[in-house]
C-alpha cells in the first residue's frame, strides 16, 4: 500500500548558528568584516592626531598657522551678534566633572533600559577612555617646542572641552535605538562642532587641538565598535529576534524580513550622507585656505590673513566632526534582516508539517480521502 508523499521537511539551522549558504555570519557570529573597518577608523584616527601634531606643533611654519587659527577667531569675537555669543558661552559652560558624570550616567542608562549591557559599556568605556587619553596626551606624551615668537608656549593638543563634547556625541549615537541613531549623529555633529569654534572664539585652543581632540574620539569610537562587532551580538543590530519573540528578523507585528523599523535603513543611508558631504566640503575648503594661509602669514600679519587662517581652521574642525559622526554612524548601521540569518534558519514562511493543510481544509466533498491501493 502506498501513501502520498508529504511535503519535504524545512531545512533546520545551520550547527551552531553559523552562516549558512548564504555565506554571511549568522546569529551571534562575529562580523570580522566590520571589526576590520572599525579597526581602520580608529587606526586612520590615531594616525591624523601624531600627523597634526607634526605638522602644526613640531614645524616653525606650522605653528605660525595655528596660532593665527586662534588669533583671527579672537579678533572676530567683536563681530558676533550676542545671541551666536551666548551660544558658545553655553557649550563651554556645560563641560565640567559633574557634566561628565552625568554623561556616563545617561549613556549608560540608556544602553541598560534597552537591555544593552555590552553597548552600554562600550559607550561608557568610549567616554572615559578619550577623556583620559586627552589628557595624557596634552600633559605627558606631546611636547610643544618653542619654535616661534607666539606669545604662548603651553601645549594645548588635544581639546579636553571639544573632546568631552564628541564623546557625549559618539556614546549617544552607540546606545540610542537604531531610528535615533540619524538624527543623533546629525545633532553630535553639529554640537561638536560648535563646542569646538567656541574654543576658537574664546582663544582657549588653536584648531589643531580642536581637530586633534575629535580624532581621538573617532579613535576610541572604532576600538569599541570593534569590540562589539566582535563579540556575540546582543542588540539585534543585524536583523536578529524581533522583541515580538519572532525569529528571522521578524518585526514587532510579526512580520517577515525587512518590515522590521524599515525606514531606519533610508535614514540612516541620508545621514550618513549629509554628514560624508559636510566633511568632504569642509576638509576641501579648509585645504585651499589653510594652504593658502600657509603661504602667506608671516610674524605681524594683518587682519585679512588671520581670518583666513581662521575660518580654514572652522572648517576644519566642522569636517572632523561630521567625519567622526558619519563613520560612528556607518559602524553601527543595522544590516538588512535578509543578511543577518540565512532564509533557511527558519524554515521557508509557507512550509507547515505533514498532514497540517488536509486537517484545516477537512473532509472533501465527497467524505474523507481513501488511500490508493
Amino acid at each position: 500500500m502506498s501513501t502520498p508523499a508529504g511535503p519535504a521537511p524545512a531545512a533546520g539551522p545551520a550547527p551552531g548558528g553559523r552562516a549558512g549558504a548564504t555565506g554571511r555570519p549568522g546569529a551571534g557570529e562575529p562580523r570580522w568584516g566590520l571589526v576590520a573597518s572599525a579597526l581602520l577608523v580608529a587606526a586612520a584616527c590615531a594616525a591624523g592626531v601624531l600627523g597634526l601634531h607634526r605638522v602644526f606643533v613640531l614645524s616653525a611654519r606650522g605653528q605660525l598657522v595655528d596660532e593665527a587659527t586662534r588669533a583671527g577667531a579672537r579678533a572676530g569675537e567683536d563681530r558676533l551678534a550676542a545671541s551666536v555669543q551666548a551660544v558658545l558661552d553655553a557649550a563651554l559652560g556645560v563641560v565640567s566633572a559633574l557634566a561628565l558624570l552625568l554623561v556616563l550616567v545617561v549613556v549608560a542608562g540608556v544602553g541598560l533600559v534597552r537591555r544593552r549591557a555590552g553597548v552600554a559599556a562600550a559607550a561608557v568605556v568610549l567616554v572615559l577612555g578619550a577623556t583620559a587619553t586627552t589628557q595624557a596626551l596634552k600633559r605627558w606624551v606631546l611636547p610643544r617646542p618653542e619654535l616661534v615668537d607666539v606669545g604662548s608656549t603651553a601645549n594645548t593638543l588635544p581639546s579636553g572641552h571639544t573632546a568631552f563634547a564628541a564623546a557625549a556625541a559618539a556614546a549617544l549615537l552607540l546606545v540610542l535605538p537604531p531610528r535615533s541613531r540619524p538624527t543623533a549623529a546629525v545633532a553630535g555633529a553639529v554640537y561638536t562642532a560648535v563646542t569646538g569654534g567656541a574654543t576658537l572664539v574664546a582663544a582657549w585652543h588653536r584648531a589643531s587641538d580642536v581637530v586633534a581632540a575629535v580624532l581621538v574620539v573617532g579613535a576610541w569610537a572604532g576600538l569599541v565598535c570593534a569590540a562589539l562587532a566582535a563579540a556575540p551580538r546582543e542588540d539585534g543590530g543585524t536583523g536578529g529576534t524581533g522583541r515580538s519573540g519572532g525569529t528571522g528578523g521578524t518585526g514587532r507585528s510579526g512580520g517577515t524580513g525587512g518590515t522590521r523599523r524599515s525606514g531606519a535603513g533610508g535614514g540612516h543611508g541620508a545621514a550618513t550622507g549629509l554628514l560624508a558631504l559636510g566633511a568632504a566640503g569642509g576638509a576641501l575648503g579648509a585645504a585651499l585656505l589653510l594652504g593658502r594661509a600657509w603661504a602667506v602669514l608671516a610674524p605681524g600679519s594683518g587682519r585679512w590673513e588671520l581670518a583666513l587662517a581662521a575660518l580654514g581652521g572652522a572648517l576644519a574642525v566642522g569636517a572632523a566632526s561630521c567625519a567622526v559622526q558619519a563613520a560612528v554612524l556607518a559602524l553601527r548601521r543595522r544590516r538588512p534582516p535578509s543578511a543577518a540569518r540565512p532564509p533557511s534558519a527558519a524554515g521557508p514562511p509557507s512550509a507547515v508539517r505533514p498532514g497540517a493543510a488536509a486537517r484545516r481544509a477537512g473532509p472533501g466533498p465527497t467524505g474523507p480521502a481513501r488511500p490508493v491501493r
